[in-house]
């Protein structure tokens, strides 16, 4: 009796397992089916939403930085987009990325002329390698300076690659940790050399993450990577204006 009431059941198992496995191949087409379109919205969901969340911390960026200004009498320009009042092509400057762009800016007379503080962002490399440096950068224009191209950076293995093949490297034989720490390039060394005289080498090597560049009248310190919030401004803007009195005349 058992065996006779397995033999019936059996085929209404098979069925149903048949009809289980017909639903998941169906299941499993219609998922590969829709899978490239809901692949596709999402990426544009993405996109969409990685833009209007740029363009949110973007807005609350500018308007700390007005905050900042009105408190600390600065000048706030509301449509300062790209870096052209600084761009040579015998400077060694941060300015002279064809990509960079401006997001905000500050400025206030000093010393017979201006200084400006701004969020300066430029892209280098392509596709996979493609990266974007953003950060605070604190600029001085007055006829207190008179100084040859350049630009300090921290060294790193690609600057020791650069040296390899040929690259300059100002060496200071009397401040090893200020040789060791950084990379000094520009065309011409011996102006050079005297304007980075003893307490200059000195400041800098306690700051070993600090990048200077700039040439005649003009004078950029920065550091790669980082921007400031509004409430750390101002001690930032201590640290340049050392830099700044360093090399004024």
């Amino acid at each position: 009796m058992e065996l006779e009431l397995i033999g019936r059941k059996l085929p209404a198992v098979f069925s149903f397992l048949f009809l289980t496995l017909q639903n998941m191949r169906l299941g499993a087409a219609l998922f590969w089916m829709l899978f490239p379109i809901v692949f596709i919205a999402f990426v544009i969901m993405f996109i969409v939403g990685s833009v209007i969340y740029g363009r949110h911390q973007r807005q609350k960026r500018i308007q700390a930085l007005q905050f900042f200004a009105a408190q600390n009498g600065w000048t706030f320009v509301p449509r300062a987009t790209s870096p052209q009042f600084f761009q040579n092509a015998h400077a060694y400057s941060i300015l002279n990325h064809r990509s960079g762009n401006i997001i905000a800016l500050l400025q206030r007379p000093h010393d017979g002329g201006t200084v400006s503080v701004f969020d300066y962002s430029y892209t280098v490399g392509s596709g996979k390698n493609r990266h974007t440096h953003a950060q605070t950068v604190v600029a001085f224009h007055t006829p207190r300076l008179m100084i040859p191209f350049f630009a300090l950076y921290p060294e790193s293995f690609f600057s020791f690659i650069g040296e390899m093949f040929g690259a300059q490297d100002i060496d200071f034989h009397t401040h090893p940790d200020f040789s060791k720490n950084f990379k000094l390039a520009g065309r011409d060394e011996m102006p050079i050399r005297q304007f980075f005289h003893p307490q200059a080498l000195s400041f800098f090597e306690r700051l070993p993450r600090i990048r200077v560049d700039g040439g005649g009248n003009y004078l950029f310190v920065y550091i790669l990577d980082e921007t400031f919030k509004a409430e750390n401004l101002n001690a930032f803007l201590d640290t340049t204006l050392t830099v700044y009195n360093l090399f004024r005349r």
